[in-house]
């Protein structure tokens, strides 16, 4: 028995089609060489941060090379130029992270620390209970190079004192300092003081590479299936 429907494939749409799907699958390719590259790099990280601690080299560093590496600093903290910068906390409260200056030793340079998060009604009602030591300090943290904010984050307005992120450049001008390019994010440590409350610095990378690169395949199978049904006629 014949089959009643036959495939009679027309020039242009057959021309439309496979641009269209050559586009499709070039995209969901990519995206999966997008998905390796991501993986690596999230796996550098990882190692990085699960690696001993290193002292910080003075001088010039590759910051590429050294973002996420754990590093010990020493110096002595001046707390009457910390930034305190806009954070809402992991329990949903609104509060800050204290940004202050390190003075290591004889350094021409001082060194950005984030000594961590405290809550908005104990550095406003109760500054007293915010650790600030004034002796020579040693801790442990993670590099991090400077960040962008997103497309919703707030201006800095630096005169007020308002600060929704750590603005490298606008900090050393309105604290009078010079510092190196990056920042260091103190990590916890056993028996601190309640305040400041250091945290593991979050990998805010987004790999969402392989559920793009199936909404490409996806489209592209759905324009297969559309074209071949466009193409099927009735025998006559």
């Amino acid at each position: 028995m014949a089959f009643p429907l036959r495939f009679h494939p027309r020039p242009w749409p057959t021309a439309l089609c496979l641009a269209g799907l050559s586009v499709l699958l070039g995209l969901g390719f990519w995206q999966l060489d997008r998905l390796e590259w991501k993986e690596g790099l999230l796996a550098r990280i990882d190692a990085r941060m699960a690696a001993s601690a290193v002292p910080l080299p003075a001088g010039a560093l590759d910051l590429e090379g050294w973002e996420y590496r754990r590093v010990v600093v020493s110096g002595r903290f001046d707390h009457a130029k910390e930034v305190p910068v806009f954070k809402v906390g992991a329990q949903g409260g609104a509060g800050f992270d204290l940004y202050v200056p390190l003075k290591p030793g004889d350094a021409a340079e001082e060194i950005w620390v984030n000594r961590g998060w405290v809550g908005e009604t104990v550095y406003e009602g109760n500054p007293e209970a915010v650790a600030r030591p004034v002796e020579l300090a040693t801790l442990e943290g993670v590099m991090r190079k400077p960040w962008r904010p997103g497309p919703f984050t707030p201006d800095n307005d630096p005169t007020a004192n308002r600060w929704f992120w750590p603005e490298l450049a606008a900090m050393n001008r309105m604290r009078r300092i010079e510092s190196r390019a990056f920042v260091v994010h103190a990590l916890p440590e056993a028996g601190a003081a309640r305040w400041p409350r250091a945290e593991r610095p979050g990998v805010n990378i987004r790999n969402d590479h392989l559920s793009y690169a199936i909404t490409w395949f996806t489209l592209a199978g759905a324009l297969v299936v559309i074209y071949l049904l466009a193409h099927l006629k009735q025998r006559k």
